[in-house]
């Protein structure tokens, strides 16, 4: 009897509930589907996909993410880099990263089709160039055998014009291994075009899975290309495309796809078949045992659980009158806390301090880690140039948890001034201040006196009134980012003193009007 609780590590502990993976995608994540990805030993992920971006950050088709699942900015394409989807990643010994898919690669003026091959920053190795046309179809599965020599299969049938249906090798420089085709392999297309999904080395034999061919969607190649007569599939073999092969030590291969059944015989979308090409019967799953789980009382072979708290789960299967029973234990670990500070808002060349004090056995990872002192700080300071918001992810080093959180810092320019309307007035005149960075409430002074209303920016202007008291002297504006002067005349205004009752004079005479400012 085979009892499963999902989740489960292979130490035997799991990990469920506010923990949840090991893997923390950041903010919004990926914006499209991953089709592909690779492991690094030092635990980072190469993904490819159909995804343009990663939390905001544009990232087209192909990108790395640490082990904790933040964006690694030390690998990034250069120039107008993948242009399409990416379909498979393969990893070399010496850390490069074969790329293949159905875009076009352009950097430089170089141009690269279907298949391409990146430093460990990724940036283009210029020492991997397919000759002349290269393949005439996308790649979509790639195998780096262990003496260097890389094993391409997909949708095409040529490189360079020369006859290679679905499956070429290439040497470590990118030209076509001259020892190897696949012409007399059979690997042709049954209503429609083929393709090779899916492509493994096993014990010095080729395995490669397909759509639409006429060896029943699987084959097994010799090293030079040929077919292996030694593994053939039982007369109608698998009723539907592969996606996959997995080939096991003791030569039995595992492979998944679309089909439902192997020679008639009910498969749904897996199998494992022998060393020569028969169906492998005998991990048969047991049919007619009952399940009982504890606590929650579920009657399936396995069950998904997000306990609160740690629980231990009992699993009682019974068959035949024979019964069974299994326990696993669920830890929960609780996540640490992430803080990333208050929102902060700070003038163009200001700084702003992020975060909070660490916390032992925490690691923190700021993104993006631009205008960051230190993007592995807990509380680094933060002087970006323009209003940015920057996502925190901790993580515990001990238990694996991570937790998120963002903060977002407001970038005020420096104000400008660009005209004012009218020029000069005398007392009372509204001026109209025009410029960037204006806001309500900022102070305005006329000749050191301020306006003699509050000054209100409406979107286009500033708007403010000149006081009584004032001469015409310095103008200028106050704000939080800067002071700034500007020119405005302030007229004076004219009295005119006369007699407080009607004068009459005789012809020839005068009398005294008094003009005062």
């Amino acid at each position: 009897l085979a009892i499963g609780l999902h989740g489960q590590r292979s130490n035997g502990a799991i990990e469920a509930g506010a923990c949840g993976a090991e893997v923390g995608i950041e903010g919004t994540g990926l914006d499209g589907p991953v089709t592909s990805l690779a492991v690094q030993p030092d635990g980072k992920v190469v993904i490819g996909g159909s995804f343009t971006s990663y939390n905001g950050t544009q990232r087209n088709f192909l990108t790395r993410l640490n082990a904790d699942g933040s964006l690694d900015p030390g690998f990034v394409l250069t120039g107008f880099g993948i242009t399409s989807n990416v379909y498979t990643i393969a990893l070399q010994a010496d850390g490069k990263v074969l790329v293949g898919g159905g875009f076009v690669y352009s950097y430089n003026g170089t141009t690269r089709s279907y298949l391409v091959r990146l430093n460990t920053d990724g940036s283009l190795d210029t020492g991997f160039t397919l000759a002349g046309t290269g393949l005439n179809g996308f790649v979509s599965s790639l195998a780096v055998q262990a003496d260097g020599q890389v094993l391409v299969g997909g949708y095409f049938t040529t490189y360079n014009n020369v006859a290679c249906p679905y499956v070429v090798r290439l040497n470590p420089d990118g030209t076509r291994d001259l020892n190897f085709s696949t012409t007399s392999a059979g690997l042709g297309s049954v209503g429609g075009a083929g393709r090779a999904n899916s492509i493994a080395v096993q014990n010095g034999k080729i395995v490669v899975g397909m759509s639409g061919n006429t060896t029943n969607y699987v084959a097994r190649l010799n090293m030079n290309g040929s077919l292996d007569p030694g593994f053939v599939l039982a007369s109608t073999g698998f009723n539907n495309y592969l996606l996959g092969v997995a080939p096991q030590l003791d030569g039995k291969v595992l492979v998944y796809g679309a089909f439902t059944t192997y020679n008639g015989t009910a498969r749904n979308r897996i199998a494992r078949l022998t060393a020569t090409g028969g169906l492998d019967d005998t991990d048969t799953p047991a049919t007619g045992a009952t399940y009982a789980w504890a606590p929650g009382g579920t009657t399936t072979a396995s069950i998904t659980v997000t306990p609160s708290a740690t629980t231990t789960y009992t699993a009682t299967a019974t068959l035949a009158g024979a019964t069974a029973s299994v326990s696993s234990v669920v830890t929960v670990n609780p996540p640490p806390v992430a803080v990333p500070g208050a929102a902060a808002t700070i003038c163009a060349g200001g700084t702003a301090q992020l975060g909070a004090a660490a916390v032992l056995g925490l690691t923190y990872s700021w993104t993006p880690a631009t205008g960051l002192n230190n993007a592995t700080a807990a509380n680094p300071i933060a002087s970006p140039s323009a209003t940015t918001t920057y996502f925190l992810t901790v993580r515990n080093s001990t238990t694996g948890c991570t937790s998120a959180g963002a903060v977002t810092v407001t970038v005020n320019p420096a104000p400008t001034i660009t005209s004012v309307t009218p020029s000069s007035g005398p007392v009372g005149t509204q001026v109209m201040i025009y410029g960037t960075g204006l806001q309500t409430g900022v102070a305005v002074l006329f000749g050191g006196v301020s306006s003699a209303t509050t000054p209100v920016y409406n979107g286009q202007y500033l708007l403010a009134t000149v006081p009584a008291g004032t001469t015409t002297s310095t103008n200028f504006i106050s704000t939080p980012c800067g002071i700034i002067p500007f020119n405005f005349t302030v007229l004076k205004t004219l009295v005119v003193n006369s007699p407080t009752t009607p004068t009459t004079i005789q012809s020839g005479t005068y009398t005294s009007i008094i003009i005062a400012n």
